[in-house]
């Protein structure tokens, strides 16, 4: 059985719709405390996919783009 603190998943939920009601390049991403730098050609690249920000990260985009 899982147990779900709903509390938590609601700030969750709140933190994730914040992240993505902003313009993907008005957002600094940070990973163990450094600075992610982006580039404007991935950016370019994501800004038609139709997905959010959150999935730009969860999704390792930022990394890499498209595999070409």
């Amino acid at each position: 059985m899982m147990i779900v603190d709903i509390d938590l998943l609601k700030e969750r939920k709140k933190q994730s719709d914040m992240i993505n009601s902003v313009d993907l390049d008005e957002i600094q991403f940070y990973e163990n405390g450094e600075r992610v730098e982006i580039s404007d050609e991935i950016l370019a690249k994501w800004k038609y996919i139709g997905l959010n920000n959150t999935d730009f990260i969860t999704s390792d985009f930022y990394k890499w783009g498209f595999n070409e």
